[in-house]
């Protein structure tokens, strides 16, 4: 489609009459709120699988402050995200390392809500080894740690593969450790790897994979 017929068709493009607008407390998305709130009640009417994933992330216009600080921005952003998912269910949200931490987990957990996800070392700080440690314990080496948080068991396996990778669950851990196959100077060798790699790639579903 050429530019000047997008134009041209943009400017007739109505959903919502501007004159209803108010300028207080405006809805940044006052012109296309009908086809958002359509849209919405549609792909609520999606059956949910058991395991959901949230990945990427676009920051546009702040509308309204988080609702619980001690998860940040990007933790409300899933809370927001996950409120149609049945509680105490056991369903299972997978994350990426920006939204990944352990206030958002927890507090998931409290409406039984289970998550893995990959997780930025500086919110695990001397915790694990550090990436120079692992490496020199061999390709596939990993470290476990685990913690009780109240009535919650959280997970913390790193893994170095081509490099170091976290995760962070509160149902899977290191256990049962696999094999995966890798190039090591021109020979395919089999590795370790820890359950909850296995898992995460499983279930991100061509999002975000692991190496």
């Amino acid at each position: 489609m050429a530019l000047n017929r997008w134009e041209a068709i943009k400017k007739s493009l109505h959903f919502n009459n501007n004159e209803d607008r108010q300028e207080e407390n405006a809805d940044p998305l006052h012109k296309i709120r009908p086809l958002v709130t359509h849209l919405t009640s549609k792909l609520k009417m999606i059956p949910m699988g058991e395991k959901l994933a949230v990945d990427e992330l676009m920051t546009g216009r702040v509308v309204q402050p988080p609702e619980l600080p001690d998860v940040g921005a990007s933790g409300n952003v899933v809370l927001r995200l996950a409120q149609p998912i049945p509680k105490q269910q056991n369903y299972k949200l997978f994350l990426d390392n920006w939204f990944t931490g352990v206030p958002l987990i927890l507090t998931l957990a409290q409406q039984g809500i289970h998550c893995t996800g990959t997780v930025r070392g500086n919110r695990l700080p001397g915790v694990l080894m550090s990436d120079v440690e692992l490496k020199r314990t061999g390709h596939g080496s990993f470290e476990q740690k685990i913690a009780v948080v109240g009535e919650t068991i959280l997970h913390v396996v790193k893994w170095y593969d081509n490099r170091s990778v976290t995760l962070l669950s509160d149902y899977i851990g290191a256990s049962p450790v696999t094999e995966v196959e890798r190039w090591d100077q021109k020979v395919i060798t089999k590795v370790p790897c820890p359950a909850v790699v296995k898992e995460y790639n499983k279930n991100m579903g061509g999002v975000d994979l692991l190496p």
